[in-house]
């Protein structure tokens, strides 16, 4: 009711088990709440193409992938990077979740993408404006 984001931080290492970061469940709470905005913290590493399908089709879904999209060491990190550009960078949220990842560090990973001008405005700054409604 307030228009606050709920963010969600689904990945790998949290809960007991894989199954607790799959995107179906991000996508069953947008669907049942279509005016909450959902920010997903670690993009359901490392369900990639899967999570970026949910925000394809889920304009309630936002996706905060940090250190797992930035450290060209993450296995799979290249899907992420394919995702940017597959959503033009909408409703992709930049973050290097310091201090597992250096935000110095973060941008400078960052450069190997190629983004237009307008795709780095969006992460850098446009998407999250858009969200807390700036």
């Amino acid at each position: 009711k307030l228009g606050l984001p709920v963010v969600l931080t689904l990945c790998l290492y949290q809960g007991p088990t894989i199954g607790y970061c799959q995107p179906a469940s991000v996508q069953q709470v947008a669907l049942d709440f279509p005016g909450l905005q959902l920010v997903v913290a670690h993009a359901c590493y490392p369900w990639i193409p899967q999570i970026f399908s949910v925000a394809a089709v889920c304009g309630n879904v936002w996706l905060l992938p940090d250190l797992y999209l930035l450290n060209p060491m993450t296995p799979g990190n290249e899907m992420y990077a394919n995702g940017l550009r597959w959503l033009d960078c909408e409703r992709i949220l930049f973050g290097s979740a310091y201090p597992c990842y250096d935000m110095r560090q973060a941008v400078e990973d960052m450069e190997r993408f190629d983004l237009t001008p307008a795709q780095r405005e969006k992460l850098l700054y446009g998407n999250a404006a858009a969200l807390l409604r700036l």
